[in-house]
């Protein structure tokens, strides 16, 4: 009896095992049924998110194209300007020497006639408050007498040379045929 009792408990578990077995089975292939759904789907979202993420990388791509291209525009237009400036201070160096040049084309030859020569009388002198007069500040260079190869004084019997003035009541006419500004 014991025997049959042995067998019969042994034919039970073995019907208990086969059914957990199945049940086992069943549930894991229910399990993986629902896994492998779920697994799908989130390929199918990692394939769109990563469709997402190539189209994003590509913008992000044409963004930095697009920003050097504007860094490049951006370095050529402060060249431009910095080119702007320095033509800009050229031309106004331009116009002084210019306008430098037009009064020195106005004002090319100074003479005057009819001064007396006066003993111990400083032409320089007399030169320079001259041009104070007509604002002519700084006034223009110009040789005086005992400078070197010059003529610049000139009476009636013709140039004196190397500072020497006409006699006493002789008329002299300082003249100045160089550039104001020269």
């Amino acid at each position: 009896m014991r025997r049959h009792l042995l067998e019969m408990l042994n034919l039970r578990l073995l019907e208990q095992t086969q059914k957990l077995t199945g049940l086992v089975q069943d549930t894991e292939q229910r399990i993986l049924g629902g896994l492998l759904t779920r697994l799908d789907g989130i390929a199918a979202d990692l394939k769109l998110v990563g469709e997402r993420v190539a189209s994003v990388e590509a913008e992000v791509a044409e963004i930095r194209s697009d920003r050097d291209k504007v860094n490049e525009r951006i370095n050529n237009l402060d060249h431009k300007v910095c080119e702007l400036f320095t033509l800009k201070e050229r031309v106004g160096e331009l116009e002084a020497k210019l306008s430098s040049q037009q009064m020195a084309t106005q004002a090319c030859e100074l003479r005057m006639h009819g001064i007396p020569f006066l003993e111990g009388e400083n032409l320089k002198t007399l030169y320079h408050k001259l041009c104070f007069s007509l604002q002519l500040t700084p006034p223009p260079k110009f040789n005086f007498p005992g400078q070197k190869n010059t003529k610049i004084f000139s009476g009636p019997g013709g140039h004196y040379k190397n500072g020497k003035l006409p006699r006493k009541n002789h008329a002299v006419t300082l003249h100045r045929s160089l550039p104001a500004h020269g």
